[in-house]
């Protein structure tokens, strides 16, 4: 294996490597909107499981726990770690873990990782990097509602991954559904929210393989929403 393929282990797919699959376990303890996205990440991990073992690559799952997960990451014999950890608290321990043994793994870094889930922060970036993203607040105390910004307004979690705190009522169009959809986000998962301007669009996403400079683009994908 030469420097660049010992760095870059996935660009070189076309070899047959032995790849760990880390993913997090439903918590007994969780509510059912957290068990809901766990046994969705477990799922995940299976079919990435028989993905890669159907293109000759021998994958193997490792299932962890806050109590397990030194144990198990340092107990890591593959060439590459695929990692499905979706937890904030498990996750970002997983990676800073993983940086520090310099094992190449997919996706995001531990600082990435942690970014994620501070929507406010990711959207002062965006407006500092001059990157076009929707104008917003952020909900203090009783103040929910500022004139700078026009209905119909998307409202969700500011301190929650992805997109769990979206549902059928974060799209708003008054301020009385605001007011309920800000309420139900404080009381049923906790924090403040993010409000936006909607953007009637089509949600596209590209992923990309490598760091910096060195990346593989592959072809944009569309997640469509909705009955299928």
């Amino acid at each position: 294996m030469n420097a660049l393929e010992q760095k870059f282990p996935w660009l070189f797919l076309d070899h047959s490597y032995s790849i760990d699959i880390l993913h997090d376990l439903p918590d007994d303890e969780a509510g059912q909107r957290e068990q809901t996205a766990v046994n969705d990440t477990v799922q995940t991990a299976h079919e990435i499981l028989n993905a890669l073992n159907s293109l000759g690559h021998s994958a193997h799952l490792k299932p962890i726990t806050a109590d397990n997960f030194q144990e198990v990451v340092n107990g890591l014999n593959g060439d590459i770690v695929f990692n499905q950890v979706e937890d904030s608290e498990l996750g970002f321990k997983v990676l800073a873990l993983l940086e520090k043994l310099n094992r190449p793994v997919t996706g995001v870094d531990s600082s990435g990782f942690e970014l994620s889930w501070d929507k406010s922060k990711i959207k002062e970036i965006l407006f500092k990097a001059g990157v076009p993203t929707p104008q917003f607040l952020i909900t203090k105390g009783e103040y929910i509602y500022s004139n700078d910004l026009t209905f119909p307004l998307f409202v969700k979690a500011a301190e929650d991954h992805g997109s769990l705190s979206i549902n059928d009522n974060s799209l708003v169009n008054n301020q009385q559904e605001l007011k309920n959809q800000v309420d139900w986000i404080r009381q049923e998962i906790g924090g403040e929210a993010l409000v936006e301007e909607y953007i009637d669009g089509r949600e596209l996403g590209v992923t990309t393989l490598g760091n910096l400079d060195d990346l593989t683009i592959l072809p944009i994908k569309e997640i469509v929403l909705g009955p299928q």
